[in-house]
């Protein structure tokens, strides 16, 4: 089978069926290719085109996170290759949103959920600062334009605790105060050794939790 010039070997399946399995095309290169079959020397040019899209990025959940990096992201979008090794390119953080650093982006390896979602674990940053973040599979990446902000915050800072005691057997609702606190579905306090703990996220300097039992 020649996608246009690509041509690619097909396995026949029955009378009138054939399968096939489509090349890599070349980044960016989107819309309409043409099939064409050939057997024992004879081509076979088919009515319908292969119509290829492009893998872009549309959502970022959450958008921000700490420079120490290990937030772990959603990444929504459209043409995920679920049968792919997925990676997330986090451009360089600069101030400004609009110019994005691509001589220092960071590739990560990320897990395909569905051909509309992945997850990665942003990568450290040695500052706060805007980056751009885009999806890329087998090494090959969406454009660096189609990429989605994500912001990149200071380190957070726990200054204070109320109440700083409560109950043997746990439950107390803890207010902690900060700064730089990032809403996030996996924000968490922990206590000691006992583990992580849900947090609720109130702004960037409060976010409370529940205090677990202490134990024997």
């Amino acid at each position: 089978v020649t996608f246009e010039s690509v041509r690619v070997f097909a396995a026949v399946r029955g009378d009138g069926e054939a399968s096939v399995t489509t090349p890599r095309f070349p980044l960016g290169r989107t819309g309409s290719y043409q099939l064409e079959l050939e057997v024992d020397g004879y081509t076979l040019q088919g009515t319908n085109a292969f119509e290829v899209t492009s893998v872009a990025v549309s959502g970022l959940e959450p958008s921000a996170g700490s420079v120490a990096g290990g937030t772990t992201v959603t990444v929504l979008g459209t043409s995920f290759d679920v049968a792919a090794e997925v990676s997330c390119v986090f451009t360089r953080a600069t101030v400004l949103s609009t110019n994005y650093d691509r001589s220092g982006a960071s590739l990560v390896a990320g897990t395909t959920v569905t051909s509309t979602m992945a997850l990665c674990q942003s990568p450290p940053q040695p500052g706060p600062g805007m980056s751009a973040v885009s999806v890329g599979f087998d090494g090959a990446s969406s454009d660096f334009s189609t990429g989605l902000p994500f912001e990149y915050t200071r380190v957070p800072r726990v200054l204070s605790l109320a109440p700083s005691s409560g109950l043997y057997t746990g439950g107390n609702v803890v207010e902690v105060l900060g700064s730089d606190f990032v809403r996030s579905f996996d924000l968490s306090c922990r206590f000691g050794l006992r583990g992580n703990v849900a947090a609720v996220w109130k702004s960037s300097t409060r976010v409370s939790c529940a205090a677990p039992a202490r134990g024997g």
